[in-house]
């Protein structure tokens, strides 16, 4: 994630299972993105929360060390990737 994407996230999942109107596919995606390791890649936060860690550095460099350390699927997201 980068900081605008963090921000948008973390401002509803975090609790969205405890909505009484969710839906059974909120509640199952809120506590998988809790439990998600997450990377969020920013100049200007001062930290993160919610199974999050915050890194500074050229994120190729950053997602290539994480793909040589993991032996499960990465998953990128972003805004632009969702963009057309």
């Amino acid at each position: 994630y980068g900081r605008r994407l963090y921000d948008l996230m973390s401002a509803y999942w975090p609790t969205a299972d405890k909505d009484p109107d969710a839906t059974p596919m909120i509640v199952d995606f809120a506590r998988i993105w809790r439990d998600m390791p997450k990377v969020v890649f920013s100049r200007t936060l001062e930290s993160v929360d919610w199974n999050s860690r915050l890194e500074r550095g050229d994120p190729v460099e950053v997602v290539t060390k994480l793909k040589a350390e993991t032996d499960g699927n990465l998953e990128v997201a972003g805004a632009t990737l969702a963009a057309p």
